[in-house]
């Protein structure tokens, strides 16, 4: 046989330029991006939701394994582009959303490390919901009850419903119960959607993305932010009747979406039978919807825009800000003691409340502060400084006790909301003591006259 030296001379070239290719970009990029991504992870904003939802997506992998259902991961009846168009509600606002937030922060510099810990919050997200809610729940309801169309659109509803009030313990994290109800009724919505889609193109890795984007471009807006925003509960009721209208406007959007994924796909003619590669081949997305859906959207965006009360337009939310300050040296000191004995007194903390001790005349005082969980206290010069860790607030005080009626100590106390602190101490310059806070990222934060600043 004869050898062909130009063939495998040409492979010679193509094999030696790909590994100068490989690994130039190894040595030039390797360890950049790998110190990206692990700062990203570990200091990032969205570290804490990061692992929780990882929690959540090892649960739902263990799930899917249980009851054999794992092969979703892998078996598909429709190609991935195609099954992405189905979302064409979704593609839609989340384009129009994110507009809007890059807009918002085209005068800011991005937060690299947030942007990295965002990203990788809201893919877990989208793997971790929809492994469970689609590729478990709505399956297994599916498989149960596909006796007729009734029970194949009941089953799509009561799967992504069941999404949509899980959304319910957002209540228990603090956010107040017109939010979450508004956001119930649009995640319903969504569900519903994303079932559809599921149970036409049965491609998991399909809903799995237009999830993760959606979250992606809601939380992009705060990525920059210290601590997220927080819906504001004095708002007028012209403004929460305007958020009731847009949140059916959109959920109506979601539910049209699904209604037509399915009767285009013949959803309708099914009983007991899959739906056959030849139905897939001949159904078509609607782009005559699709236009139809994009003037709507747009239209209702700019009429949120119109008529929305002008006086609450800037107090939709409470959005924190803190001052940045600077320092070239200084000393930062922690303790983790749980009590503190200075002079006469001892401060501790029990039963989430702080209880300080007079050595002197033995008596014990309880400042009616609630949940508090840490405690902080040393002197500066003459006074005694105070800091109270409690969930999402810190409390400061800074005075000599003398002369002061302890029974009404709490109301001298200065409240500041704060991200989430996991470390108190102070930071000494000049031989002036700044009360320290150390978030969960390690973000470093001083009380200084009577502000919360950042350190920078």
């Amino acid at each position: 046989m004869k050898i062909n030296k130009k063939k495998i001379f040409n492979l010679i070239l193509i094999i030696a330029c790909g590994f100068i290719l490989y690994y130039g970009l190894v040595l030039s990029l390797g360890s950049t991006l790998a110190s990206l991504i692990y700062n990203g992870i570990l200091y990032g904003k969205y570290n804490t939701l990061f692992i929780s939802e990882l929690v959540l997506l090892i649960f739902s992998l263990i799930i899917l394994l249980l009851r054999k259902k794992i092969n979703i991961l892998i078996k598909h009846r429709m190609g991935f582009l195609k099954s992405i168009k189905k979302g064409m509600p979704l593609i839609i606002i989340s384009l129009l959303i994110l507009l809007s937030n890059i807009y918002d922060l085209s005068s800011q510099n991005i937060d690299i490390l947030n942007l990295v810990s965002l990203i990788f919050l809201a893919i877990t997200i989208g793997l971790a919901e929809e492994f469970l809610f689609r590729g478990w729940l709505q399956n297994e309801i599916v498989d149960s009850y596909k006796d007729n169309r009734r029970q194949i659109i009941m089953s799509i509803i009561i799967s992504g419903v069941l999404f949509g009030l899980v959304h319910l313990i957002n209540a228990f994290s603090g956010q107040d119960i017109f939010t979450t109800i508004m956001q119930v009724i649009q995640t319903s919505a969504i569900g519903i959607l994303l079932g559809s889609i599921y149970y036409i193109s049965k491609n998991i890795w399909s809903v799995v993305a237009l999830h993760s984007i959606y979250d992606f471009v809601i939380l992009l807006g705060e990525v920059n932010s210290y601590k997220d925003c927080v819906n504001n509960p004095n708002i007028s009721v012209a403004m929460n009747i305007f958020t009731i209208i847009i949140t059916i406007c959109y959920s109506v959007i979601y539910l049209i979406g699904a209604y037509f994924i399915l009767q285009k796909s013949n959803v309708y003619k099914i009983t007991k039978e899959e739906i056959t590669e030849e139905i897939i081949k001949k159904d078509e997305y609607n782009k005559n919807y699709a236009k139809k859906l994009i003037i709507v959207t747009v239209i209702i965006m700019l009429l949120s825009s119109m008529f929305i009360p002008i006086e609450d337009a800037n107090n939709i939310q409470i959005c924190y800000e803190y001052e940045e300050i600077t320092y070239t040296e200084g000393e930062i000191n922690y303790s983790k003691n749980k009590e503190f004995i200075l002079d006469n007194y001892k401060f501790y903390e029990k039963n989430e409340k702080l209880n300080i001790d007079d050595l002197i005349n033995n008596k014990t005082y309880i400042i009616n502060i609630k949940d508090v969980y840490n405690i902080y206290v040393y002197k500066n010069i003459n006074n005694y400084v105070i800091i109270l860790n409690c969930i999402d607030k810190i409390y400061y005080l800074e005075s000599n006790l003398i002369e002061v009626n302890f029974d009404t100590l709490d109301e001298l106390f200065i409240e500041f909301v704060t991200p989430e602190i996991k470390k108190l101490g102070y930071f000494e310059v000049n031989n002036t003591k700044y009360p320290l806070l150390t978030s969960v990222i390690e973000d470093n934060f001083i009380i200084k006259d009577k502000k919360i600043m950042v350190m920078k």
